[in-house]
């Protein structure tokens, strides 16, 4: 309390703590009680005290720093650091509180768990009529994709003598800078839950993984790694398990990254001298999730620290997952002693969907889009999208564009977009979808066949009768039948066939062993695992397709 002397005025604690005001920010009012203090008389042993209202100004970002603490206060800081250092706080009209915050998913936590302490908040800072709107905005999250996790400077940065918190200019603005401080944080956004994967038989050993990975308490120390081709759902498995992780245990320390971004970041920590804060963060984790991990090799001192940190957490009891296009042994150049780390966890592949699964996927991601499929249109979506699940989100995004183009477009009774198979014949004629559909060359057959089942060429197209080379063989006539324009003649010659009867007999009895063994398992060459007869040509089918 400042005194003035004899008839001066001494300020009493503000009503709200007053920051600098910047120059050229719209101000707000604050008002502050002043107590004017007059001389007693001689031996009164008192002092007469008037009190008046003195009106200054706060500006508006001033204001949400001063909500943004009562929010911290509330909640606690280690709950404010997970859930609100990466949301932006703006004053609409004097009376509504705007939170934007990067995700969806940010959105449903927040609104689902921190609605009164938000509106009383912002009651006691803008008034008992105040108004708070949760709004996505994916720019908030911009800033925290270049780094690993976006936090803003830390609360016992200190404080002015005053006793005023101390608020950073990034934490006014709504900007973020890493964390130094190793809490919970998504460098990238969880857009995926698992809720909301479709599980058939080419992927529900995966599925189990991520959903028993993300139970707190069940295990620690465990480490899964997932590999397949792109599209088929790794992706959406790591960032599930961190966002089923966060609902069941809110304080957990989760961090989903990518290998790009682990890179990146081990980087700019030598670069300015903050190795032992970027260890310190990683190190600190409850769950660490790295897609695309094989963007470490040939990094040798990125994968050195990355070794380390895969031992520290290990050690901790924490739990290590990964995705990866290749299986750890076919990554080059990686590690052994990476390799051997990864094998000793659970190994699982993410495999290409069936035909159930895509059928289902598609069906899915229509009804997400507020569209009919009618007269087979899921039929021909799922026989000529084979493979990645991002190819059948891409269709069905043009297809709804291409419907809204039509002037005549239907809707169902529900309101939803009826699809035909006009639509879809369009669709598939369309200068891309020719494009990418190049003519398939006979080598690249043989290829792919002689790799899946570890056979060498020179068996496949040599007279041995064993039943595996006789089966990779069978196989490769039938896909050349199917796949390419070739004659039975041709693939004769391509096959150093003495006539094409035999070709016939082959594709016949591959047809008939479909039909009939369609899920009979198949041995595979090392690092595959059996899988049926129809789910192996669907991979072959997608690989070739892929290459062309």
């Amino acid at each position: 309390m400042l005194c003035l002397g004899a008839g001066g005025i001494e300020l009493a604690e503000p009503c709200i703590a007053l920051h600098h005001l910047d120059q050229g920010t719209e101000p707000g009012p604050i008002t502050f009680t002043l107590r004017q203090v007059r001389p007693a008389p001689m031996g009164s042993g008192r002092t007469d005290e008037g009190e008046s209202q003195v009106t200054t100004l706060l500006s508006p970002s001033d204001r949400c720093a001063c909500i943004a603490k009562r929010i911290e206060d509330q909640v606690g800081s280690h709950r404010y650091s997970m859930w609100f250092t990466s949301t932006r706080l703006n004053i609409d009209g004097g009376k509504r509180l705007r939170v934007e915050v990067p995700s969806a998913f940010v959105a449903d936590w927040i609104g689902r768990n921190f609605t009164e302490q938000l509106q009383c908040a912002a009651a006691d800072e803008l008034g008992e009529q105040a108004e708070v709107e949760l709004r996505v905005n994916a720019e908030v999250g911009e800033d925290g994709r270049d780094q690993a996790v976006a936090v803003t400077e830390a609360h016992d940065a200190g404080t002015p003598r005053n006793g005023t918190p101390k608020t950073s200019a990034a934490k006014l603005r709504g900007e973020a800078r890493p964390s130094e401080n190793g809490r919970n944080g998504h460098a990238l956004p969880l857009r995926y839950r698992l809720e909301h994967f479709v599980v058939g038989k080419c992927n529900e050993l995966a599925h189990a993984a991520a959903c028993r990975a993300a139970e707190p308490g069940r295990l620690t120390g465990e480490t899964i790694f997932f590999h397949g081709l792109c599209g088929v759902g790794k992706t959406h498995l790591l960032q599930g398990i961190c966002a089923r992780m966060l609902e069941h245990k809110p304080d957990a320390h989760v961090l989903y990254t990518t290998g790009e971004q682990f890179t990146n970041e081990y980087i700019q920590a030598i670069r300015f001298q903050k190795l032992d804060a970027f260890r310190r963060r990683i190190r600190r984790l409850d769950l660490l999730a790295i897609d695309d991990v094989h963007f470490l090799a040939g990094r040798e001192k990125t994968q050195q620290e990355f070794l380390h940190s895969f031992d520290a957490l290990e050690l901790a009891g924490s739990r290590l997952i990964m995705a990866s296009d290749h299986h750890p042994r076919l990554v080059e150049p990686f590690g052994e002693a990476l390799i051997s780390r990864c094998l000793r966890g659970l190994v699982i592949e993410v495999k290409p969907p069936d035909q159930p699964t895509r059928r289902r996927i598609i069906t899915q991601l229509a009804q997400r889009r507020n569209l009919e499929l009618r007269d087979g249109v899921g039929d021909l979506l799922v026989s000529h999208y084979q493979g990645s699940v991002r190819e059948m989100e891409g269709a069905l995004t043009k297809l709804e564009a291409l419907a809204m183009l039509q002037a005549d477009s239907t809707h169902n009774g529900d309101g939803r977009r009826v699809i035909g198979q006009v639509l879809v014949r369009q669709l598939l004629e369309s200068p891309q979808q020719v494009g990418r559909s190049r003519p398939i060359r006979p080598e690249q057959v043989l290829r792919t066949v002689s790799d899946l089942f570890g056979i060498a060429r020179e068996q496949i197209l040599g007279n041995r009768r064993q039943a595996q080379i006789v089966l990779a063989r069978s196989l490769v006539m039938y896909l050349l039948r199917k796949l390419t324009h070739l004659s039975y003649p041709e693939i004769a010659r391509f096959m150093k066939r003495p006539g094409h009867s035999g070709v016939l007999t082959a594709v016949a009895r591959m047809e008939e062993r479909i039909k009939d063994k369609g899920l009979e398992k198949l041995q595979l060459a090392a690092p595959h695992e059996p899988a049926p007869l129809l789910e192996v040509i669907d991979r072959i089918t997608y690989q070739i397709q892929r290459e062309s």
